[in-house]
């Protein structure tokens, strides 16, 4: 219901009202700004620009950038021409209030829209200036709704991606989601270049919508998702992202024995150079040599020290590499052992979901876990409460 009125506040209400007066002083019914679509299509004929541009009208985020120039030139056609005014066309609101008041002012009059193309004279500076503001909310936009770049900052999807990896992410094919927070610094996610102060203005926030994809994300499909648990209290669209790899999907039942993952039920593939963490004992008397490492894939963040056996004498490492690396790191000198690392049922883990002690849950073993869908019904019990 929150994204319907969202919808008609955006596209009939706003539009409507402020242009409703505009339309009237240049030659047109009032009743047209409130008519979806075809308030754009009036509004490009009395700017006479091209009647195809109609078709920016549907597609998000374009229909964004067309009501932004439209804007733009209508102020043009009232004689504003400075900078200041040009730029509150690119904010929310602030574009439709402008136009109200063109519209109700009996001192603002309506040119005609040669007006501005011939009377807007532009320095170099301002030519810049322009150019700059469109370029960056054009990206903000290309970023919100089509694609978006994004590095790897962690080894927890290696081998398949690695750190520091720069990568595109397409948002059409499973449906871009609509910025819950709209106003917020160009190109910034969550934090302030800088200063690393919040980047976002809180309010005003639309309801959470997601327009239509082409494809539905499948088992084992890598996502791009926003970390729910994060505990920084982030609108959604603000929270870290995260990239993963999606092994259950809606109505999926997860499970892990013994480090084998379950998917209702049936054994899941493991990807190809899949990691786990592997038990390395080396004589006392060696290191751990960064250069073969390195060579292995192995990310010195992988590598955790487990201290010194007193009753052997040996060091003993976690670390979280392929099975290939694993029998590589055999033939190392020094090396006593490699063996899985493997957490046994009923050892409980705090930083595994869902962190309480009354399910025993840990990374080898873990569930059964039903991941809901649109529309089950899940009994509720002492057991599942916290999930």
């Amino acid at each position: 219901m929150g994204w319907i009125i969202t919808i008609l506040l955006f596209y009939i209400i706003l539009p409507g009202i402020a242009n409703y007066r505009v339309f009237q002083k240049a030659g047109k019914q009032g009743w047209e700004s409130f008519v979806p679509f075809y308030n754009d299509f009036t509004w490009l004929t009395i700017l006479d620009k091209p009647r195809w541009w109609i078709i920016f009208s549907f597609i998000p985020g374009l229909s964004y950038l067309l009501t932004v120039i439209l804007a733009v030139e209508t102020y043009k056609a009232f004689g504003k021409f400075q900078f200041w005014q040009h730029v509150l066309a690119f904010i929310p609101v602030v574009n439709f209030v402008y136009l109200f008041y063109l519209g109700i002012s009996k001192e603002e009059r309506f040119h005609g829209a040669d007006y501005g193309r011939t009377n807007y004279q532009r320095t170099a500076a301002r030519e810049w200036a322009d150019a700059i503001l469109f370029a960056i909310v054009a990206a903000t936009v290309i970023r919100s709704f089509f694609i978006e770049a994004y590095t790897i900052p962690t080894p927890s999807m290696e081998e398949t991606l690695l750190v520091d990896d720069y990568l595109f992410v397409s948002k059409l094919n499973f449906g871009p989601r609509v910025p819950i927070t709209p106003i917020s610094f160009p190109l910034a996610h969550n934090t302030m270049p800088v200063t690393g102060g919040k980047s976002y203005l809180e309010w005003p926030t639309i309801p959470y919508f997601r327009l239509p994809g082409w494809e539905k994300i499948k088992n084992n499909d890598i996502v791009v998702f926003n970390w729910p648990a994060e505990e920084l209290g982030r609108p959604i669209d603000k929270k870290d992202n995260y990239i993963k790899r999606c092994i259950a999907i809606s109505g999926d039942s997860i499970r892990i024995i013994n480090r084998q993952v379950y998917i209702n039920g049936k054994k899941s593939e493991y990807p190809k150079f899949s990691q786990v963490i592997y038990k390395v004992e080396m004589d006392g008397n060696s290191f751990m040599p960064r250069s073969k490492m390195k060579e292995l894939g192995i990310h010195p963040d992988e590598v955790q020290i487990g201290g010194r056996d007193e009753a052997t004498g040996r060091t003993l490492y976690g670390i979280n590499m392929t099975e290939y690396a694993a029998m590589e790191m055999k033939k190392i000198s020094g090396v006593k052992s490699v063996e899985p690392l493997v957490e046994p049922a009923g050892s409980f883990q705090s930083d595994i979901f869902h962190h309480y002690a009354s399910l025993p849950w840990n990374l080898d073993n873990f569930g059964p876990l039903y991941v809901p869908k649109a529309g089950a019904t899940i009994p509720m019990n002492l057991k599942n409460y916290y999930l």
